[in-house]
């Protein structure tokens, strides 16, 4: 399936993965806008209007060396500034610890408004967890 009208902002701290995750999205008929930081990818889906956003949890930043940002507060950032398009987060881990307890990814990033929430690595279920949110958002 082509999809040369979506388009999609990445924001994925890993080089590698970043680059990795373009490539294949592009092919699959994405036009893909990929960043590195949260500051980036915040500033990047105010100023212009994404169908999809995917973003990574953890998000390291080079000028803020003792801070990590995470994907679930751009999430919610982005529903609260009314982005209405779909927001997919992915992390290598499923729960991230926290002073008072583990919390389980899945259901943070359902808190925050996203639509689905993946393990990072895996390049078809990615593919296919934006195929299944579009439809269910074209859905009347």
């Amino acid at each position: 399936m082509t999809h040369m009208m979506k388009t999609l902002l990445l924001v994925e701290d890993d080089e590698d993965l970043r680059t990795a995750l373009t490539t294949r999205l592009s092919d699959a008929g994405y036009t893909v806008n990929a960043v590195a930081t949260y500051k980036t990818g915040l500033n990047a889906a105010i100023n212009k209007k994404y169908d999809i956003v995917v973003t990574d949890t953890i998000l390291l930043d080079d000028n803020f060396p003792d801070m990590n940002f995470y994907g679930t507060e751009l999430c919610r950032q982005l529903r609260r500034r009314g982005h209405e398009g779909v927001i997919i987060g992915m992390s290598s881990d499923t729960k991230i610890p926290s002073i008072e307890k583990e919390h389980n990814l899945k259901d943070v990033y359902a808190e925050q408004g996203a639509d689905a929430f993946i393990k990072k690595n895996d390049l078809k279920t990615l593919e296919r967890t934006i195929e299944q949110a579009l439809a269910a958002r074209a859905k009347p």
